[in-house]
């Protein structure tokens, strides 16, 4: 069997699994959908103050995809939140709304965050 054959056979039992930060946006729900349509593990986190149609969406797609979405609800200036939605991913899609909304100390936190 071939080297590529074989990493897509391997991705196929243990598919890859991504965050994506913040999921009750416009743009991060229909980012979780389409990594879930292309076999992706999904931890959608929503932000406490995120759209709640959005969020309801995401409630009723958890309980539909077997285990292949999870979603946390997370405080973007709490690193421990944080830190347990990017648990055991391999990668991070960041779709905060507005950063118009945050101070400049918040994105050096949050970018401390990403590289820690």
């Amino acid at each position: 069997m071939r080297e590529s054959t074989m990493i897509i056979a391997e991705n196929e039992k243990n598919p890859p699994r991504v965050c994506v930060l913040d999921a009750s946006t416009y743009v991060g729900f229909c980012l979780v959908k389409k990594l879930l349509i292309r076999g992706y593990n999904v931890h959608a986190a929503v932000t406490t103050n995120g759209e709640k149609e959005i969020v309801k969406k995401i409630g009723g797609l958890e309980r539909t995809e077997n285990g292949r979405l999870t979603m946390f609800t997370v405080d973007v200036l709490d690193y421990h939140s944080i830190l347990e939605a990017l648990r055991l991913c391999c990668g991070l899609f960041c779709c905060l709304d507005s950063p118009d909304k945050y101070d400049v100390s918040f994105l050096n936190y949050f970018n401390m965050i990403i590289h820690s």
